[in-house]
Order: structure tokens, then sequence, then C-alpha cells
């Protein structure tokens, strides 16, 4: 398989193992070529713009990493022979055919740790699963990939404390208002003091701790008053945003993605409520989309969220 790079721990490295995006991103273009280019004119679509196009290097090296971030952890693959693939199919959960049904399902791991049973799986299931057939990944780093896969959600957080000596977060979840104390000791010095301000990242609860297992793509740090946070509490309350209207929504922000699209680089495809023009992503009422991502967003894995 294609080169694979791990961020493992080791016997000086308390850090779960996990897979880089970019790296998932590779394997998939050159193993699964027909579900990564599917993926990447979703992306493209929703988005409203296309990094291949970016002439900032940059800013193209940053779209670049929503795509794969998105891709690795949001995206489906249902088997190709499989019966029930295109019932697993739906608008509100981007699901491609990829691998062979084989490919797919069957995979013993660990005591404790399987990908088995899944009729969907994401690229960082099956790259991760891949590895340990492989021996790329032992057992214990395979078991980190599982609790990640099976925890992980990217939501729009306020930030109410930050603090580089206890190494800890404490992030607010806008969509359900769930507290968590988050482990990070590069984020959480890098806005040391903080208690405002709202962000965008993707938790995972590996080894009894939440953790980002991604730097935040998107953070703003004002204004950071009771207003903003009243403000993005009601976007958040009647959006229910996934991580591409999050994405659409925040990225004209940047200054460089209105060069981009004053130059005609990026579409600017989305509406003012974060709905992708003429498509089905993300479609229907508040609270329809709460129930379809409770079930489908990352296989109903906001079952074991919590505190």
């Amino acid at each position: 398989m294609a080169q694979v790079n791990l961020e493992c721990r080791d016997r000086d490295n308390t850090n779960p193992a996990i897979l880089y995006p970019g790296d998932v991103a590779n394997v998939m273009r050159e193993m699964q070529p027909e579900a990564y280019r599917e993926a990447r004119r979703t992306f493209v679509k929703e988005v409203g713009i296309d990094p291949r196009n970016v002439r900032d290097a940059n800013f193209r090296g940053f779209t670049n990493y929503l795509f794969s971030e998105w891709l690795t952890y949001d995206v489906r693959l249902v088997a190709v022979e499989d019966d029930d693939a295109d019932d697993a199919m739906d608008d509100e959960v981007p699901t491609y055919k990829g691998p062979t049904y084989e490919e797919i399902v069957a995979r013993e791991g660990p005591s404790g740790c399987t990908l088995e049973d899944k009729v969907a799986i994401t690229p960082f299931d099956w790259v991760a699963s891949r590895a340990h057939d492989n021996g790329l990944v032992d057992d214990d780093q395979f078991r980190d990939m599982c609790e990640v896969s099976d925890t992980n959600f990217a939501s729009w957080f306020w930030i109410r404390k930050a603090s580089a000596g206890s190494q800890l977060l404490v992030l607010e979840d806008m969509e359900e208002g769930t507290e968590y104390q988050v482990t990070d000791s590069a984020t959480s010095a890098r806005y040391d003091g903080t208690a405002g301000g709202s962000l965008v990242g993707r938790l995972a609860k590996v080894r009894d701790q939440w953790r980002l297992i991604a730097p935040p793509p998107m953070v703003i740090r004002e204004p950071n008053d009771q207003q903003e946070y009243n403000r993005v509490n009601m976007l958040a309350q009647l959006m229910l945003p996934d991580y591409l209207q999050m994405v659409a929504m925040l990225l004209p922000m940047s200054p460089v993605y209105q060069d981009e699209l004053a130059s005609g680089h990026a579409s600017g495809r989305r509406n003012a409520n974060g709905g992708g023009r003429g498509s089905n992503h993300g479609s229907g009422s508040s609270s329809n989309r709460r129930e379809q991502r409770r079930n489908h967003n990352n296989r109903g894995n906001r079952r074991n969220r919590g505190k």
C-alpha cells in the first residue's frame, strides 16, 4: 500500500497513535481513485473552492488539509458487492462505493477492538485496518485508532478556558451544550488564558481522555463577548452544521479566500444559511438533521460522547 506515516507513541510518548489525514488521502487517491474523485467533487461543490486551483501556496495547503480531514473521517465507503450498499447511501452522509466486500468486513482486531459489522466505513477505518493487517500498525496502535474511529466528531465549540499549565481546554459544543475537558498541550499553550471565542475542531475520546485529534482548522478569537456567544449558539442550534457547512460558513472570512473569489478560483456556491445551492447535502428540517446526525455521523458515535 502507499506510504503511511504514523503519529505513534513510544516508551516516552503518551500521545495516542493516529493516521495523518494527508496520508489517508494519498492512499485513497492511489488505491480507491473512483471514491477519491467523487469525494473531491463533493468537497468542491459544497465548499465552493477547488484546492487544485488556488494560487496562494499556503492557502492551497490549508484547503487541501480541510479536504483531507473531511475525507478521512466523514466520508463513508460501502462494499461494491454489498446488497445493502444503496440503502447505506444517503444525502446527509457522503457515501461512495469503494473497496470490495472482503476488503471492508470480517477483520478481527486485537481484543476489544474490531471494525467488523459495519455496512459503511470511513477511509480512516479502511487504511488503519489494512495497515494493521500488513504489520505497519501494532495491536496497541490499532486499538487507539479504533477508539478514534468510534468516538470522533467535528463541531463548532465555544472556548471556555485554555490553560498551558494544565494542558487543558474547556470547550462547549454549541450544538448540544455539552462541555468537554480536552487534553491538548499545543493548542492550550497557543491560546493560554483565552476565555471566549470559538473554534471548529474534531474531538475523539482515546484512553479515557477527550483530545483534539487535529489542530483546529478555524479559530475565531474575536469577538469573544456574550453577544458573539449568542450569535454562534443560534447559528449552531438552527443549522446543525456538518463539517463542510462549518468550513463553507467560516472560510469566506479569510481575505485570501476573497482574493481567490475575485480571481474566479472560488465559486462561492454556498448560500447565506450554509446550504449548497442545488445540493441535497444537509437538506431537510433542523429536527430531521439533528436525528440524522445522531444516527449517521461517524456511525452514530455520538452515543459515546460525554464530559
